[in-house]
């Protein structure tokens, strides 16, 4: 059995562990700011695609960032930090768009990246980019068995969404 000191000590630990400087931080940039940045990279992938039938529909914010993310807990059973990776999602039907039309847009996006010296990989069924020397990340997935074309931005790199933690109760 544990002795009261122990429990005690066993938690400060813990709560040191969550200090600015250890582990996680104090101060970050905010959701926005950070989907600002993310929002030019997709624009200027979207710039750098053919013209044709392709829709892409930015998905609304909910469904994306605030999904669970490796930003880790604050504790056994207490929940998350709150801290999040954010992202922004488009989405096109490929259900009228030809399988060439897709590869065509695929095939460009690609292009533009590696002609900026991106870092540009295969991943699983589609394409992550990473534009600069920063977190941020492009992923471009065709999803053929739903007639879908993903487009996704994102941070990997945890933040505040308000650029610190949320003041307490």
């Amino acid at each position: 059995m544990r002795s009261r000191a122990g429990g005690w000590a066993a938690a400060a630990a813990a709560l040191l562990s969550l200090a600015p400087g250890c582990g996680v931080p104090g101060h970050t940039m905010t959701k926005e700011q950070a989907q600002t940045r993310i929002e030019g990279f997709l624009r200027e992938t979207f710039r750098a695609a053919p013209p044709g039938g392709l829709a892409l529909v930015r998905t609304p914010d909910e469904t994306y960032e605030e999904s669970a993310s490796d930003c880790g807990t604050e504790g056994p059973g207490s929940g998350t930090t709150g801290l999040i990776e954010p992202g922004v999602l488009y989405t096109a039907s490929t259900r009228n768009v030809s399988r060439r039309e897709v590869e065509r847009f695929v095939a460009a996006v690609v292009a533009h990246w590696r002609a900026r010296a991106a870092r540009v990989e295969r991943h699983g069924g589609g394409w992550r980019i990473h534009p600069g020397q920063d977190g941020y990340w492009l992923a471009v997935t065709h999803y053929p068995s739903v007639r879908k074309l993903h487009v996704l931005g994102y941070l990997d790199e945890c933040i505040w969404p308000y650029g610190t933690p949320a003041p307490g109760p």
